[in-house]
């Protein structure tokens, strides 16, 4: 068995542990304070476990103390509920629209709805106006109410083909108009940004700021100190042992040397889903990787020996975008597990060939500097990745999987890594 082989059965090895701790780990809560408000309207406090919800939640876990029992809440049993000072959803029926958000071939608009009780996200409460969010499988929407209609009403805005063209109805800004000229009548201002708005969050909240008459208003998390950024830096470095190899009809094909320990510099940014639990996050990575290897073939023949040398060094700028995981999410101590795509731009600082023939009268050497004439500048690889994250410090090991820098009819030259890396992660 190989190096790279017993390396790569470690990894594995290291893999499925993670997977069981992962497993045991999945049921860990994570309870906050909060309150909900019931369908008596008696207000309960108390501590919700909150979740990355990508979708709004049908049901909540509560209790009135962390260690006390845990009771399920559900959109029947709660008029609202709050994570103090990060997420406020409240009960309505509401119509939801079906149609998917994506352009496809119809001739005619989806008009499919729903009709269905849930809890909507509360972004913002003004004096005259409120904004909410739901999302479900299909898509995410806004829903918009006033003083004169408390139920909230989606913000649409229809796309769909029609003679091969795409129609956009835009009819939330009739919506947003409405209500300007219900509450702040005669303001020119308002109708240019309506004018001009997309049916976007940010661009919604800036329309109902002037309509309030409070432009300095912000929404419900920023309203409440201590709120987190869901962008975080990092920077680290670490060590690779990254083999070389040749495969197909060559003369060096699984002979390469394994190589020796490189090092490995990188540093980018994740982006946390939900920063106030930080279980999902979306990392970028710039990493800078070297790797070498040498190999030797001879062929002996009657009165000569031909001997033939290579030297190869590879030198790679990646750019790594991996999805990862915190299984294990306590606040000094994280397990996590990711995966990703690997972007590499990759040269050949040594691409050396030395023929060396022995004869018994003399020897002869001849030296090619370009053997890997035929060089892929770019490439792509897949990672995987696991660690642990003890406060800002990250230790993690990846492998990424083979990545052809050199490709010929019948033969290809491809890298792979195994990295072990300390990364130090700015903010909280």
């Amino acid at each position: 068995m190989s190096i790279t082989e017993i390396t790569m059965n470690k990894f594995l090895i290291l893999l499925a542990l993670t997977c069981l701790a992962s497993a045991l780990s999945f049921g860990q809560r994570n309870f906050q304070p909060g309150y909900i408000v019931l369908n008596n309207n008696d207000t309960v406090a108390g501590f919700i476990d909150y979740r990355e919800w990508h979708k709004n939640p049908e049901s909540l876990s509560f209790a009135k103390s962390k260690e006390g029992a845990v009771q399920k809440f559900t959109v029947k049993d709660a008029g609202s509920f709050e994570v103090t000072g990060k997420e406020l959803y409240r009960r309505f029926f509401v119509n939801i629209s079906m149609n998917d958000e994506f352009v496809n071939e119809m001739t005619s608009k989806d008009t499919s709805l729903r009709k269905d009780t849930v809890f909507l996200k509360v972004l913002f409460e003004g004096r005259h106006t409120k904004l909410f969010s739901y999302a479900d499988e299909i898509k995410s929407r806004l829903f918009i109410a006033s003083e004169s209609e408390t139920i909230p009403v989606e913000l649409k805005n229809s796309e769909y083909m029609e003679n091969g063209k795409i129609v956009s109805e835009k009819e939330y800004k009739a919506l947003l108009a409405k209500l300007a000229g219900q509450y702040a009548p005669g303001n020119t201002d308002i109708v240019a940004k309506i004018a001009g708005t997309s049916n976007y969050k940010d661009d919604i909240l800036e329309v109902l700021y002037l309509i309030d008459g409070k432009p300095s208003g912000k929404p419900l998390l920023d309203e409440k100190k201590g709120k987190k950024s869901a962008f975080r830096f990092w920077a680290g470095a670490g060590v690779g042992k990254n083999p070389i190899n040749i495969e197909g009809e060559n003369r060096y094909a699984g002979i390469t040397e394994a190589g020796g320990i490189s090092p490995v510099i990188s540093a980018g940014f994740d982006i946390r889903f939900n920063p106030y639990i930080g279980k999902l996050f979306w990392r970028t990575e710039l990493a800078f990787t070297t790797a070498k290897t040498n190999a030797y073939v001879s062929k002996q023949y009657f009165a000569s020996k031909e001997n033939y040398y290579l030297d190869l060094k590879f030198n790679s700028i990646s750019l790594n975008e991996t999805i990862n995981y915190n299984f294990y999410n306590s606040a000094d101590l994280k397990i996590f597990l990711g995966a990703g795509v690997g972007f590499n731009f990759s040269s050949l600082p040594l691409n050396r060939e030395t023929f060396v023939r022995e004869a018994s009268t003399d020897t002869s050497t001849s030296v090619n500097n370009n053997y890997l004439a035929y060089l892929n500048n770019f490439f792509l690889n897949g990672i995987v990745r696991t660690g642990v994250t003890i406060k800002n410090i990250e230790a993690s090991i990846a492998y990424t999987t083979k990545g052809t820098f050199s490709d010929y009819a019948s033969f290809s030259a491809n890298v792979s890594s195994l990295r072990l890396q300390v990364n130090y992660l700015f903010g909280k």
